[in-house]
């Protein structure tokens, strides 16, 4: 089992004595041995030194919003590839969406998907489908799928629209501090929509999906919240509309969390000018003053988690016309960097770490991962002053389909370190 001193790099852990400063890490048999400041530890035979310019560690990140597509759509992404995405992206775990075929909605199926995962060098924690087939009309056996190990419920890219089976599985999951996360569109509101509607999208002659659809489906949840009470995650939040409601539920104090994806920090509906297909998305990328606020409650905490929303598809499903072309596009590769070119100027780096560590953990009751002697390594290596553009060859699923290739980006992670296992960017 290989052991590795890392020197110099810089720490960011708010919660360490040490932390935003350069330190030396030792890793034995897959732990952490020791910290302490630069230069204070040297090599042992037989150590690894990882040693890079601007290089910074922080506890592993976390993805909340991953599109799971084995069982059922393994052409666009295997368990085996979305681990080589999740690692390559910086990420030691990852929480999974339920729409599977078949659907995580049963004891079986999540603990089958549990054992199948053992064998990554990532931590899979897969959300089960709150209701059968994630269908919307019948609760599925949410106490089993927790027994069997699913971290939250959901139903995933098909949010519950029946107020009835809504209120009844916040209901039920209040009894047991539960967390339901539900994508906040209102489907009969959205109707075919494949583009935001704004006059940019307009003289496009694009469907349009209004952002309405998000805003009242904001606002039924936080009615239906203080209703039951317990605890509900909302995800993703694209536009401005939804905040105001998201920072009124929070004052109340109702246990309301909501995340974003780094699309929608960076790019706006101004993308689908050629109409490249790369850059469909749902919900749809929205206007310049919805990126602007949302970057804003990323800094004051409003936004609390940064997920990625990675959703790779095939070829054949994103070379078609833009009315026809599947939504989605794979993001775990570039969810940092998306995000940090985007946050440089309205929020610190300590917070879009936070965004992708311990707030995370603490939302779907995950341990905490302690930067400390004794502790499972768990680390993601990065550099927030590398610029770099993606290309084809930085993505890991099957038909590498970025919308960011080309594209000048900040910040590159420069690799995992899980227990004795290390995957480095081979291209720094």
């Amino acid at each position: 089992m290989p052991d590795y001193l890392l020197s110099q790099v810089k720490l960011i852990a708010p919660a360490h004595a040490l932390h935003r400063q350069a330190v030396d890490i030792r890793v034995l048999n897959g732990h952490i041995q020791d910290i302490q400041p630069a230069s204070s530890l040297h090599a042992a035979p037989g150590e690894e030194v990882i040693s890079y310019p601007g290089l910074h560690v922080s506890a592993g990140w976390v993805d909340t919003h991953c599109v799971l597509n084995d069982p059922g759509y393994e052409q666009r992404d295997t368990l085996e590839s979305l681990a080589a995405s999740a690692l390559a992206g910086g990420f030691t775990d990852v929480i999974t969406l339920p729409g599977t075929e078949p659907v995580q909605d049963n004891a079986q199926q999540v603990r089958a998907l549990r054992s199948r995962a053992q064998s990554l060098r990532v931590r899979l924690h897969p959300m089960g489908a709150a209701t059968l087939s994630c269908a919307g009309k019948e609760m599925a056996e949410l106490v089993e799928l927790s027994q069997a190990g699913a971290v939250a419920f959901s139903d995933g890219l098909n949010p519950i629209q029946d107020a009835g089976v809504f209120m009844r599985t916040l209901q039920y999951l209040a009894l047991t501090d539960g967390l339901l996360v539900q994508m906040p569109l209102n489907a009969a509101v959205e109707g075919n929509g494949i583009a935001n509607e704004s006059p940019a999208v307009t003289r496009l002659g694009l469907k349009p999906s209004p952002v309405l659809a998000e805003v009242l489906m904001v606002s039924t949840c936080v009615e239906m919240l203080r209703y039951t009470g317990g605890r509900l995650h909302l995800s993703p939040i694209s536009s401005a509309q939804s905040l105001a409601q998201i920072r009124q539920a929070r004052a109340e104090g109702l246990r309301l969390t909501a995340s974003t994806f780094p699309q929608y920090l960076l790019l706006t509906d101004d993308t689908l000018a050629h109409f490249d297909t790369r850059f469909k998305m749902r919900p749809p990328l929205r206007t310049q003053a919805d990126v602007l606020a949302l970057r804003a409650a990323v800094a004051d905490g409003t936004l609390e988690v940064l997920a990625t929303g990675h959703a790779p598809a095939t070829i054949d499903e994103k070379r078609l016309e833009f009315d026809y072309a599947t939504f989605g596009a794979p993001a775990l590769e570039t969810a940092f960097a998306v995000a940090w070119t985007a946050l440089q100027g309205h929020a610190t780096l300590d917070q879009l770490v936070d965004a992708l560590t311990s707030a995370p953990r603490r939302l779907f009751n995950l341990p905490q991962q302690a930067m400390a002697p004794g502790e499972p390594a768990a680390l993601t290596l990065f550099l927030p002053e590398t610029l770099w553009a993606p290309a084809p060859g930085d993505i890991h699923s099957p038909y590498r389909l970025t919308p960011y290739e080309g594209m000048p980006l900040t910040g590159r992670v420069w690799g995992t370190l899980m227990g004795a296992h290390l995957h480095r960017n081979p291209l720094l």
